[in-house]
């Protein structure tokens, strides 16, 4: 792991929170979770508060 992976991370995370997370971090790569994916993850997410 890069410590430029890490400050990739760190910055979703603060601009977007798990959704950050969890899409693409760059345009040239596509995310690894479906539109609908996250649309559960996030709706778990909410209910386990």
């Amino acid at each position: 792991m890069s410590t430029q992976s890490v400050y990739k991370w760190s910055h979703a995370w603060r601009e977007r929170g798990i959704c950050g997370l969890m899409g693409a971090h760059n345009r040239s790569r596509q995310a690894l979770l479906t539109e609908a994916q996250i649309a559960v993850a996030l709706e778990i997410a909410r209910t386990n508060i």
